[in-house]
Parts: C-alpha cells; sequence; structure tokens
C-alpha cells in the first residue's frame, strides 16, 4: 500500500518508463531544491530501481 508520500512522488514519474538522471532531477527540482538527495530516497525506498546505464524505473513488486 502506498502512503501519501509515496502516492505524491509517483505523480512526478510515469510509472511505464524509465528516466534519466536529468529528468528526474528536474521533475524533483520542481519540489525541492536538494535533488540528489531526493533521487536517492526512492531508490533505498524501494519505490524505484536504478540501472547500470544510470536510468530510473519504477519498482516492481
Amino acid at each position: 500500500m502506498r502512503t501519501g508520500r509515496d502516492a505524491g512522488y509517483a505523480t512526478l514519474f510515469a510509472t511505464d518508463r524509465s528516466s534519466s538522471e536529468r529528468e528526474v532531477d528536474e521533475a524533483l527540482s520542481t519540489v525541492h531544491d536538494g535533488c540528489s538527495a531526493l533521487r536517492r530516497h526512492p531508490v533505498t525506498g524501494g519505490l524505484r530501481s536504478r540501472t547500470r546505464d544510470g536510468s530510473y524505473r519504477c519498482a516492481t513488486g
């Protein structure tokens, strides 16, 4: 079950495609200045996964 925080994050990104690190930064910068920290939290929290090429995908499961 997604919390309100998770649902808010999901509205910034399409769930059906990968996002480049630049796209993630641009989306996150619309809500906060600390993009690098915000980019890591969804990965460590299991909402997104980061691929070897540096792109981010919606975590499955």
